[in-house]
């Protein structure tokens, strides 16, 4: 009993390992996630420079940048100001989130523990995939409430 106690540890932690080595060999700059393994998207720490700024509204830029990831962030930045403050999203900008979703390029997604998928810009804002934005809302109030309380660094 004691060896197939020890073996079926030994088989799970084994398991474990794979899946965690297989994670980190996943691009981390081409992926959305805030709790990747331990580890964070690679443009996360400058969306949180630009976020806990005096202009935030760079964030919105993003959508000209070559990572998509931070085309992400600057589609999810625009689309949240124009509902929550009435910013408006100009014609250009409008043309430019349209040309990015039509791309169809494919962005990772870590879903915690579990290696992650893949989807499009136009599926995370429009279809199937929205569930990610409910993760990057909360990141961006926790992110503003530590700014607000000094917490952030």
């Amino acid at each position: 009993m004691r060896k197939f106690k020890f073996g079926l540890i030994c088989f799970v932690l084994l398991g474990t390992a794979h899946v965690c080595i297989a994670q980190h060999d996943w691009k981390m700059e081409r992926t959305i996630g805030f709790s990747c393994n331990g580890s964070r998207s690679a443009a996360l720490p400058k969306i949180e420079k630009l976020l806990i700024s005096e202009s935030p509204s760079e964030i919105g830029k993003l959508i000209y940048s070559e990572n998509i990831v931070e085309q992400y962030f600057g589609i999810f930045y625009l689309k949240i100001s124009e509902t929550k403050i009435s910013n408006i999203i100009s014609k250009t900008e409008k043309e430019r989130i349209d040309e990015l979703f039509d791309l169809n390029e494919k962005v990772g997604f870590c879903a915690g523990c579990k290696r992650g998928n893949q989807t499009t810009l136009k599926e995370i804002f429009e279809g199937a995939s929205q569930h990610i934005l409910y993760s990057t809302k909360d990141w961006f109030n926790k992110t503003l409430k530590n700014a607000k309380y000094g917490l952030a660094d």
